[in-house]
């Protein structure tokens, strides 16, 4: 049986160091017990057209479209300004690194072709539901790959593309992040997708208790996969830093800065030099403030250099869940600050770590960090350096200001014992169990799949029930057409390419096959309407229906061999499309003459 691991693993935008690691620690596991598997190199649906070469080309395109958006209200200028002054900041902070990223991309990409068993291809949720990557069984491994953004739910990570039906599916050690509230449509959604799934199992307690009070599914609570293996194991690929006795800091996404201020506290008692880590596109770093404090900035670091720094320091500050699990693994001093949602300090707990956990007075509760508007960020003529510096304040919820952050009073925090040993005995003690009952759980489910054929399951049914619009394009560019759509019944607008395309106010079609098209609205003298192609978005992608009733992606239609693209006439039904969902279609005149 081949197994098809689905995590976030070669696609972050901010490139964060324990992705590509967790996910070779899963492959080499399986690998260890005899099991075949192929990561499928994926990117979710929220990647977008994401450059992880040179984010400020990403950034600063999205940047020049936020310029041109308005706000009707007071409280839309005031989030419209927000949004502008964040994307702003990745632009001028990407810039900034713009070598150091280029280094730190091809550092990434170099541990993933050494270390991966990978596919050729790279798929999307939408070429996941056209083109099957040939495995037995597919598994959603590890991290934040359930979670709901602007977009909903990523479905390649619920396993939820065409290709994977009727195929064996497993959860190990899943998270939805931070929770954020669902609609009763995203709830059934989530639910919908995981009744499919055979064995789940999750990182975090407060999901485990969320899936089983809302469903009849079980779900285990399992360990991070990077737990499986020890310090040998990550001894052969660990790149031994440079520097010697030396305090990592290493902060990401946000809420970091009690973080920060323990780690200089630490700096000042013992002399030692601070090595600051970070995923957030911040030049040169948060440190340069502290003058007494000898520190030095690393941006342009590969995954395997990451863990030798961690694997070589005399103590490790940090806010990341799996810095800290391999400062477990390592034996090394850490100590571990604030983050949003409570993944960390619950695994710390449960191995009774408490007192690895810093304390959170100072830090902004609950609320991300303050975003200038664009007023402010154009409010002085500033240098580049302090703009940055004043970016990096926004980041982490510092005040921004110019001068450095005053530490909190004695009073205020008390400032951990840094020299207090960590009894890694026991540590080990209380996590073998939890190590034995995962490894249990994964192997296990994947003995039980092997050699059996799933039971075969409706699909079609939740398929046939989508609704989607479609529009109705004049496919000619730049002619002077005439059209006699009622403006009761739509809009016509002209589209950026000069064609024109009308939207029916009311009425949505229906997957299930009976839903017709409407009658041809568009005249241009000396052209004969022949009828209509169809192309729909999936999710991101655009194909076309071709005329033995499959898709073709767009950007494959020119040269290609195979069906030509159906012609539809008026009013013609539109036939059921077997697939997962459907954002919109678009009917395309095709004329004569």
């Amino acid at each position: 049986m081949k197994i098809g691991i689905l995590s976030v693993n070669t696609h972050t935008k901010g490139l964060n160091f324990a992705c590509p690691v967790h996910t070779y620690a899963f492959q080499q596991f399986l690998a260890l017990h005899g099991i075949d598997s192929v990561v499928i190199d994926y990117k979710a649906s929220y990647y977008d057209n994401f450059n992880p070469l040179h984010p400020c080309e990403y950034y600063e395109e999205k940047y020049k479209g936020l310029l041109e958006k308005t706000a009707e209200t007071p409280e839309e200028q005031d989030q419209l300004d927000r949004k502008r002054g964040r994307i702003r900041r990745l632009y001028k902070g990407y810039t900034a690194l713009y070598r150091e990223r280029e280094t730190r991309y091809q550092k990434f990409e170099d541990f993933i072709h050494k270390y991966y068993t990978i596919t050729d291809i790279c798929y999307d949720p939408d070429l996941l539901e056209i083109l099957d990557p040939g495995c037995d069984c597919y598994v959603c491994a590890t991290d934040v790959v359930w979670k709901k953004d602007a977009l909903g739910f990523d479905r390649g990570y619920f396993l939820g593309s065409r290709c994977m039906e009727n195929k064996w599916k497993l959860a190990y050690s899943a998270s939805r992040g931070v929770p954020k509230p669902y609609t009763e449509e995203e709830k059934q959604l989530f639910f919908h997708y995981l009744s499919d799934i055979d064995r789940i199992s999750v990182r975090e307690a407060s999901l485990k208790e969320y899936i089983e009070e809302n469903s009849d599914l079980t779900a285990e609570l399992v360990i991070d996969p990077v737990l499986f293996h020890d310090r040998e194991f990550y001894s052969r690929i660990s790149v031994k830093p440079d520097e010697e006795h030396y305090i990592l800091l290493y902060y990401a996404e946000e809420r970091s800065r009690n973080t920060l201020l323990q780690a200089v506290k630490c700096a000042r008692r013992t002399g030692l030099k601070i090595i600051e880590l970070t995923n957030l596109p911040i030049s040169g770093g948060l440190l340069g403030k502290y003058e007494d404090v000898k520190s030095s900035f690393r941006y342009d670091v590969g995954p395997d250099e990451w863990i030798g720094l961690i694997q070589h320091a005399d103590y490790v500050f940090t806010n990341s869940f799996h810095t800290c699990c391999f400062c477990i693994i390592f034996g090394k001093k850490f100590f571990a600050g604030s983050r949003h949602g409570d993944k960390l300090t619950s695994f710390l707990t449960s191995l009774n770590l408490q007192d690895r956990i810093l304390p959170e007075k100072g830090e902004k509760q609950g609320a991300p960090a303050p975003e200038a508007t664009e007023k402010e960020s154009s409010a002085k003529d500033e240098s580049g350096f302090s703009r940055l510096r004043r970016a990096a304040a926004g980041f982490l919820g510092f005040r921004a200001k110019q001068e450095p952050v005053p530490e909190p009073a004695p009073a205020q925090k008390q400032a951990p014992d840094f020299d207090a040993p960590v009894d890694f005995s026991e540590v080990e003690r209380l996590l073998a169990p939890r190590r034995a009952k995962s490894i249990d759980f994964l192997l296990t489910s994947i003995r039980d799949m092997e050699g059996r054929r799933r039971p075969v399951r409706d699909y079609d049914s939740w398929k046939q029930a989508l609704t989607y619009r479609i529009l109705y394009n004049s496919r000619l560019r730049n002619q002077e057409f005439e059209w006699d759509y009622p403006e009761s019944e739509g809009a016509v607008v002209r589209t950026k390419n000069g064609s024109y395309e009308f939207t029916p106010a009311q009425g949505a079609a229906v997957n299930n096959g009976t839903s017709r098209l409407r009658k041809n609205g568009f005249r241009l003298p000396g052209r004969s309407f022949l009828g209509w192609n169809l192309r729909l978005r999936i999710d991101t992608r655009w194909f076309w229906y071709l005329g033995d009733g499959s898709l073709r992606p767009l950007e494959d239609s020119g040269g290609r061999e195979g069906p030509a693209v159906r012609l539809f006439a008026e009013e013609e039904a539109v036939p059921y499309i077997p697939v997962n969902h459907i954002a919109v279609m678009v009917a395309e005149a095709v004329w004569r003459g």
